[in-house]
């Protein structure tokens, strides 16, 4: 390393001093920066927001009356369309219903075929024991005989 003498040490010094201030405006460049983009931020997480309020929100009468003031009218004031209000209530003849058909009303017209099906050795292959008929089961209106 060189050594300067008279003055060699203030060159430095006025350097370091130069690169102090530059830093500085740096960093306070970056920081306005970083207010101004933390503002578009907030500003458009508002909008989004909203936004989604609007789309995925309760619907109500007052939302699009809200809607309708914002938006721009194609027409000047004297031709606004005339909108004719619909009618409350209507009117409908009476009718006599037909009662509905009940599971068991239509199963009960179904035909009815029972089957039994034995086995030739009814011997249980567990135990040994003689296997007897313990009830019927219905299924689709046919009624099958269970089996253990």
């Amino acid at each position: 390393m060189y050594s300067f003498r008279n003055g060699g040490s203030s060159m430095s010094e006025q350097n370091a001093v130069k690169n102090d201030l530059s830093m500085a405006q740096e960093i306070s460049a970056l920081r306005s920066r970083v207010a101004i983009l933390e503002e578009e931020l907030a500003f458009a997480q508002d909008q989004l927001s909203w936004l989604k309020k609007q789309i995925f929100g309760r619907r109500t009468e007052q939302a699009s009356v809200v809607m309708d003031a914002l938006q721009l009218s194609l027409f000047p004031e004297e031709q606004k369309p005339q909108v004719q209000p619909k009618p409350e209530t209507v009117t409908v003849p009476e009718h006599n219903r037909r009662t509905k058909r009940t599971h068991d009303d239509w199963m009960s017209t179904l035909p009815i075929e029972e089957k039994e099906y034995k086995e030739e050795h009814p011997v249980c292959e567990n135990c040994g024991a003689e296997m007897k008929e313990i009830g019927k089961e219905k299924a689709s209106g046919i009624t099958v005989p269970k089996m253990p």
